[in-house]
């Protein structure tokens, strides 16, 4: 709030709006004789002064001799502050008596040290009133404050609960499987039994593909499986996404022996329109796919290692097409 002669002026601290207030209210006749303090912080302060300066220069139309206005200024200040100087030791000796003037300055003292109506400190406060501090609120910023919240600690209480959580899932979808249930069936066990796409579709790739009594090669076992993934994939490109990095925790954490064999397991769901290309090639270009179930990274590295034979035939097909005339 700025008093300046009649006018009510306020100025938003946080966005700098400016606003004149309606005169008209009773509370500004009050407020009017009564002005609040100049609560501004040094460097505010600093800054009015400085812009003040750059005022009277631009106003004498250069340099030589433009500040002067602003030093005879400071100069009737100064003589003003020392005449002030005898007054100020004269109310100190009569504080000594326990006079009204005493109690209010000790009072003042307490509360801050004003010893006039400035609303400006005589010291004990200047540590930090310079800085101006602002915090870096950029996305790359803010994911960095929040893995550095995420300590040791809260992980190792989180992904028990995870682990548990899967367990159950993979269950249901084997339970569902052994009741003799479709490819429907299972796709609807995985998400009842699971929290969200990505845990149902790690459930659903793990029940299957990893079950005792699958096929025991690896593109056997996922050709069986193609038909229960599509049906809960089936024109949804996450959950496709979600496919292929429940794959890679089924053969980077549950299963890592068969990680080498990941190119047949992705051949299969090609084949079976479980997956379709691009998310296929969006996952390999996407080292941390499966991180949030728990795959380490020299896991994630290893499978797709095992993927790359398919992958690259992938790549190159594509480029084939798009090269020929037909």
């Amino acid at each position: 709030m700025k008093v300046r002669r009649d006018a009510i002026g306020l100025k938003c601290k946080a966005c700098g709006h400016t606003s004149d207030v309606d005169m008209r209210h009773k509370l500004n006749t009050y407020i009017v004789k009564n002005p609040p303090d100049d609560t501004s912080s040094k460097a505010e302060k600093k800054l009015k002064k400085l812009e003040a300066e750059r005022l009277d220069v631009a106003a004498e139309g250069g340099a030589g001799g433009a500040v002067a206005p602003r030093e005879k200024k400071e100069k009737k200040e100064k003589e003003k502050k020392a005449k002030d100087g005898p007054k100020k030791a004269s109310r100190k000796s009569k504080s000594a008596d326990g006079s009204e003037g005493g109690d209010r300055d000790r009072s003042r003292g307490a509360s801050g040290g004003r010893d006039d109506g400035s609303g400006s400190d005589d010291g004990g406060d200047d540590d930090g009133d310079d800085v101006v501090w602002a915090a870096d609120t950029s996305a790359a910023a803010a994911a960095a404050r929040a893995k550095e919240q995420l300590t040791d600690a809260m992980a190792a209480m989180v992904l028990p609960a995870v682990v548990d959580a899967h367990a159950g899932a993979v269950e249901a979808v084997r339970a569902a499987a052994a009741g003799g249930g479709g490819a429907a069936a299972l796709a609807a066990a995985a998400s009842e039994a699971a929290p969200d796409d990505g845990a149902a579709a790690a459930a659903l790739v793990e029940a299957l593909l990893l079950a005792p009594d699958a096929p025991p090669k690896l593109g056997a076992a996922a050709a069986a499986a193609a038909p229960a993934l599509k049906a809960w994939a089936e024109g949804a490109p996450p959950r496709q996404a979600a496919l292929l990095a429940g794959l890679e925790r089924a053969l980077g954490v549950a299963a890592p022996a068969r990680a080498p064999q990941a190119a047949l397991a992705l051949k299969e769901l090609y084949d079976g329109d479980a997956v379709e290309e691009e998310a296929m090639l969006a996952w390999r270009a996407n080292e941390k796919a499966a991180a949030a179930l728990g795959v380490p990274p020299d896991a994630a590295a290893a499978v797709r290692a095992g993927a790359a034979p398919f992958l690259t035939w992938l790549e190159e097909a594509d480029s084939d097409d798009d090269g020929s005339s037909e």
